[in-house]
């Protein structure tokens, strides 16, 4: 794309590599919150709530 602008394509190729490492960070951070709220020690059970 940007090299039908006439920017050139090692600029596309640079924005391309850090859209993709925007979204490996992001999913990382997703990744690790959920682990986080999973593993919580304080969240309750259900299964405890029926024994």
């Amino acid at each position: 794309m940007t090299a039908s602008f006439g920017l050139g394509s090692e600029l596309g190729f640079s924005i391309c590599l850090i859209i993709r490492l925007r979204d490996v960070i992001i999913n990382l951070l997703g990744s690790g919150l959920l682990m986080k709220y999973l593993t919580c020690i304080k969240k309750t059970s259900i299964i405890s709530n029926i024994a």
